[in-house]
């Protein structure tokens, strides 16, 4: 069975070193089109993630189409640091982006390295409203709205 190859960006080195996301991979989780083991990937992300001390904010599911851009609204609050990860749970998805933007619509932090699954790091000093946009860049079908999941957590 094919499996598609999720990379967390730089989990362990969020947490060891100073809580800032390296531009390096430091850990990757594969799995199939299976909802019993997507659930079960959805769950060690979480779990890994209360692990190192985050509480999950928000699991959005949506589906997505290749080109599409589906829109989050949120708020983020002074002194926390957030986890924000964009990730396939159906196999087909080659590139999915992630983007952060101001209430002015300038970019604050972007994952657009093309990989099946996007995720950034931000700590707001302030409270701010701020817009988060996933986009699948590459897909392997046209046309077909593959399942998804946009977590948030905090600390």
């Amino acid at each position: 069975m094919k499996t598609l190859k999720i990379a967390l960006f730089a989990f362990i080195a969020t947490v060891l070193f100073n809580n800032t996301v390296a531009a390096q991979y430091t850990r990757t989780v594969s799995y199939s089109t299976s909802s019993n083991y997507s659930s079960l990937m959805l769950s060690a992300i979480k779990m890994k993630m209360a692990i190192a001390g985050y509480s999950l904010a928000s699991d959005d599911y949506f589906t997505i189409q290749e080109g599409e851009i589906k829109i989050k609204n949120r708020s983020f609050y002074s002194d926390k640091e957030y986890v924000i990860i964009a990730i396939p749970t159906e196999e087909g998805v080659n590139d999915l982006d992630l983007y952060l933007y101001d209430s002015y619509g300038n970019v604050i932090l972007k994952d657009a390295d093309g990989d099946e699954a996007a995720m950034i790091s931000y700590s707001s000093y302030s409270q701010r409203n701020a817009v988060l946009k996933v986009k699948n860049q590459d897909s392997n079908r046209l046309g077909y709205a593959y399942d998804a999941h946009l977590l948030i957590f905090y600390k």
